[in-house]
This record gives C-alpha cells, structure tokens and sequence, in this order.
C-alpha cells in the first residue's frame, strides 16, 4: 500500500482527532464506544461535499466545497446477522 504524500486540514472544525501529523497519523484520536456521543464534528462525509471539485492551471489550486455540520451518534452493539443491509 502507498504512503501517504501530503495531507492538508480541509476544515476548520474537528474534534473526533486533536491533529494530523504531515505522514496522517492522527493524534488524539477519539474512539466512540457504545452509547450517546453530541456534537461530533465534521459528520461521517468528512467534511467536504463529495460533489466535484474545480482545478486551475493558472492558480495551480484545487478548490471543494466545505462543509460545517455536526452530528449527534448514539452507538449501539448490534447482531451483524440482523441487519438488512448485510445479510
């Protein structure tokens, strides 16, 4: 598998990891184990939109649209058998 090149912060708001180091580990990471979890920032999608982004050559920029939404996550233990959408 690859190494990571670079990796840059695309939103402000974050607080399931304290930061990246520059290779993407991630310090400060915060597990959610099972029960109620308020406020998690970004959402599951990341934080951007995953609609295209643009490129200019002239600019040599790379630009995509942010996303500032939190989520509350209630985990639950569940059977992976009883779920729909694997069995």
């Amino acid at each position: 598998m690859g190494k990571v090149q670079k990796r840059w912060r695309l939103v402000k708001h974050i607080n399931f990891v304290q930061d990246m180091k520059p290779d993407g580990t991630l310090v400060g990471r915060r597990d959610f184990g099972e029960g109620e979890h308020k406020g998690t920032v970004p959402v599951h999608r990341g934080g951007i939109s995953w609609t295209s982004g643009s490129y200019s050559p002239k600019t040599a920029c790379t630009n995509k649209s942010a996303t500032r939404w939190c989520m509350d996550l209630n985990v639950r233990k569940t059977d992976r058998c009883s779920s729909r959408w694997l069995s």
